[in-house]
């Protein structure tokens, strides 16, 4: 089932697998409390749970990797 009425949204990519359960998902965290947080839910854990139902970030993920290579090159320089 591939729906066509995306109410003015812009569709990115089909989502991979069992659409009903992918939209189930999203029907559930819509009529849910849930609240945005940075860290553990995000727009990408939203997205990445709907499509897959595993929370991951992408953005974050690369976020921690920046950190980490920036605090890697201060403290190497720091002991030079």
């Amino acid at each position: 089932m591939w729906s066509t009425d995306v109410a003015g949204w812009a569709v990115e990519r089909r989502i991979e697998g069992n659409e009903a359960e992918a939209i189930a998902r999203l029907n559930a965290i819509l009529n849910s409390n849930q609240q945005c947080a940075l860290l553990n839910n995000n727009c990408g854990h939203l997205v990445s749970y709907v499509e897959t139902s595993e929370r991951k970030s992408p953005q974050l993920r690369g976020l921690a990797t920046a950190a980490a290579i920036i605090g890697g090159l201060m403290f190497l320089s720091r002991s030079a």
